[in-house]
C-alpha cells in the first residue's frame, strides 16, 4: 500500500510539473483538482508558473462549481491582478569619444636673416622686413610671427652682397629643425619666398602642426 501511495504521489507531482511548464488557465486548475492534487500543491504550482486566468464573475462561479476551494480562487484573482514585472532597461550604449579635430589655421613662420658684404650699408639693411612684405603678398595662407617659440616653421636668409655680386641663400625648417626647403643659388628674395611658401604649405597639409618643444 505504501508503494502504491508513493507512486501515486510521484505521478501527481510529475503531472503538476508538466502543467507548470506552460501558462496555467482555469482549465488547468480544474484538471489538477480533479486529479487529486492538494491545495498546497496547486498553490505552489500557481505561484511558480505563468498564468492566464479568467477571473470574471461567471468564471469564478464555474470554478466553485467544479470544486475549487476559495483559497485557490482567491489566489487566482490575486495572480491575475498582479502588475507585470517591469521590463529591464537596456544597457546604455557605449559611445566612443569623437576624434580629435584636425589642425586648423595657417602655419606660423618666423623670419630670420643675416647680411654679408663689404659695404656697411649692406650689413645694416634689414632683410626680414623685405621678406615679411613678400610673404604678405605671395603667401597669404601663412602667418608671419615675431614669436620664435610659437612658430611652426623658420625661414632663414643669408643675404650676400659684394660690389655687383648678390646672392640670397634661403632655407626653411620645421619645428623639429628638419630642413624642408634647402637653399638655392642665385635666387631673389621674392622667388625664394614663393618657393619656401610652397614647401611650408605642402608640409603643413601633410603633417599638421608639430608639438611644441
Amino acid at each position: 500500500m505504501k508503494k502504491i501511495f508513493a507512486l501515486a504521489s510521484i505521478l501527481l507531482l510529475s503531472a503538476a510539473s508538466l502543467i507548470a511548464q506552460a501558462a496555467l488557465t482555469n482549465t488547468s486548475i480544474v484538471k489538477m483538482s480533479k486529479a487529486g492534487l492538494s491545495d498546497d500543491v496547486i498553490t505552489a504550482t500557481i505561484t511558480a508558473s505563468a498564468g492566464n486566468f479568467d477571473t470574471t464573475p461567471d468564471a469564478l462561479v464555474a470554478l466553485k462549481k467544479a470544486g475549487i476551494s476559495d483559497k485557490i480562487i482567491a489566489l487566482l484573482v490575486q495572480k491575475n491582478s498582479a502588475p507585470p514585472a517591469p521590463a529591464q532597461a537596456p544597457a546604455p550604449l557605449q559611445v566612443a569619444p569623437p576624434p580629435a579635430p584636425a589642425p586648423v589655421g595657417p602655419p606660423r613662420v618666423f623670419l630670420t636673416a643675416q647680411n654679408s658684404g663689404a659695404s656697411w650699408m649692406t650689413v645694416l639693411h634689414n632683410q626680414v622686413l623685405e621678406m615679411s612684405k613678400d610673404f604678405g603678398r605671395d603667401c597669404p595662407r601663412a602667418t608671419v610671427t615675431v614669436n620664435e617659440k610659437a612658430a611652426d616653421y623658420t625661414l632663414s636668409l643669408n643675404h650676400i652682397e659684394s660690389g655687383f655680386y648678390r646672392d640670397n641663400q634661403m632655407q626653411a625648417s620645421n619645428r623639429s629643425g628638419d630642413v624642408i626647403a634647402p637653399p638655392v643659388k642665385n635666387e631673389s628674395i621674392a622667388n625664394g619666398v614663393k618657393r619656401v611658401c610652397d614647401a611650408i604649405l605642402a608640409d603643413w597639409a601633410a603633417k599638421g602642426p608639430q608639438p611644441a618643444q
